[in-house]
């Protein structure tokens, strides 16, 4: 997974990427929402939650080779 980058690193181009993406989505979720996140009337907040993008690249090897994967029972 050579452009896979996680949000929590910036120093690759990669996660700098992936974070610019987060952020970009973030944005647009608060738009389509009418949430009120920048400026001086910022009210409200677009708070990402869950298992997170680690979890979904975790996730799929164990999709597509179920044989080859050791058994999680959380995910």
């Amino acid at each position: 997974m050579p452009f896979y980058g996680n949000t929590h690193t910036t120093t690759s181009i990669t996660g700098m990427q992936t974070t610019l993406y987060r952020h970009e989505a973030r944005q647009i979720i608060a738009e389509s929402v009418n949430a009120r996140v920048t400026g001086k009337a910022a009210e409200d907040v677009v708070l990402f939650v869950g298992a997170g993008c680690t979890a979904a690249v975790h996730k799929m090897p164990r999709r597509s080779c179920p044989r080859a994967s050791p058994p999680f029972s959380s995910l």
